[in-house]
């Protein structure tokens, strides 16, 4: 519809003004399906050196700072 692709641009620019690093987070933490994406979670946390938990904490704060921008 409409309303999702302006959405969707938005989430694009929202995306866009992020660090390439902040961003690559947010991108991979949401790739995949089912188990893929669990395995996904798994590596991005040892990546960065942290658990998962904090990695989750993360990706809520990203999320909800990307629907901020979106909606604004």
């Amino acid at each position: 519809t409409e309303e999702t692709e302006g959405k969707l641009k938005w989430l694009e620019k929202c995306l866009h003004e992020l660090s390439s690093e902040i961003r690559q987070i947010i991108v991979r933490y949401y790739q995949g399906e089912k188990r893929e994406k669990i395995e996904n979670r798994q590596k991005l946390a040892d990546n960065l050196g942290i658990p998962q938990t904090a990695l989750r904490n993360r990706a809520v704060r990203l999320r909800d700072k990307l629907e901020g921008c979106i909606t604004n």
